[in-house]
Order: structure tokens, then C-alpha cells, then sequence
């Protein structure tokens, strides 16, 4: 059994940021000059910011775990569960805490501020477009694994 090695590590803050934007900007014009004079902007990117990289991050370490214990070749039924679970509903609960604390301490109510009917299942879209992305990564690495294998056999066989 290959363990899929991930080498991804600067493209994950890329997409925690890019998520951050995604949610930060939402329904508003995508005037970043224009947020970056508002002193409110940086308390909102950077809860926003840590919740995704903490998000992407969940991600990564679930879908690595996954690739040992449940591969996708061996059930992928099986596996697709375990990924829906443990990669995007667990995250997306755990977004909602986080933001539920993030709220209350600004004295805000997380049931009536939009944030569930909004940004989650904004949210739970961006987890799952991440999780097809980790599926089609370990497919592709699975595949060049393989030919690699295939050569160095010709190589020490040939």
C-alpha cells in the first residue's frame, strides 16, 4: 500500500486566503483597497483566515489519514462517507463554533447575523471543491506512482 504524499503546502494557505476572500467578500463588491482602510476588515480576515487555514489543514490531515486506512481504490463508497464526515460536515461543524465564539465576543448572534444561512453553506462548498481536489490529487499521484513503478521494474528487469 503507497502512502500519497501531498506536496501542496504553500497552495494550502493559498486556498485558506482565497476562501477567506471568498467568504469576507460575499455578496459585496470585491474592493480590497477600499476594505484594507476599514480597522474592522483585519479582525474579520484574520478570524476568517485562521478558521480556513485551521479548516484546509483538518482537510489535509483527514484525507492523508483516509489514505492509509480507507483507500479509494480499495471502497470507494466506503471512503466517500468517511470523507463527507470527517472533511466536510466535522469542519463545517467545527467552523460553526468557532464563529459561534468569534460572534458572541463581538456581542453579535450567530442565528441571526446570516452566518449559518450565508457563509456556511458557502463554506461547505469551498470543503467540498477542496476535498474533490485532494480525490483527484491522490488519483493523479496514484497514477504516476504506478508508472514510476512500471519503469524502474523495466529498468532492473530489462
Amino acid at each position: 500500500m503507497e502512502i500519497i504524499n501531498y506536496p501542496n503546502k504553500w497552495f494550502r494557505y493559498v486556498a485558506a486566503l482565497t476562501g477567506t476572500l471568498i467568504i469576507l467578500f460575499n455578496g459585496r463588491p470585491f474592493d480590497l483597497l477600499g476594505a484594507l482602510l476599514v480597522p474592522l476588515f483585519y479582525v474579520a480576515f484574520v478570524a476568517s483566515f485562521l478558521a480556513a487555514l485551521f479548516l484546509v489543514h483538518c482537510t489535509h490531515k483527514v484525507s492523508l489519514s483516509l489514505d492509509v486506512s480507507a483507500p479509494w481504490r480499495e471502497d470507494f463508497a466506503v471512503r466517500l462517507c468517511y470523507q463527507i464526515c470527517l472533511a466536510i460536515v466535522a469542519p463545517a461543524f467545527i467552523d460553526v463554533v468557532l464563529f459561534y465564539v468569534y460572534f458572541t465576543v463581538q456581542g453579535k448572534n450567530i442565528m441571526s447575523n446570516g452566518f449559518l444561512w450565508v457563509d456556511l453553506p458557502l463554506v461547505s462548498i469551498l470543503l467540498t471543491v477542496w476535498n474533490i481536489y485532494y480525490w483527484l490529487h491522490s488519483r493523479v499521484l496514484a497514477v504516476l506512482y504506478k508508472r514510476k513503478e512500471k519503469l524502474e521494474g523495466k529498468t532492473l528487469g530489462g
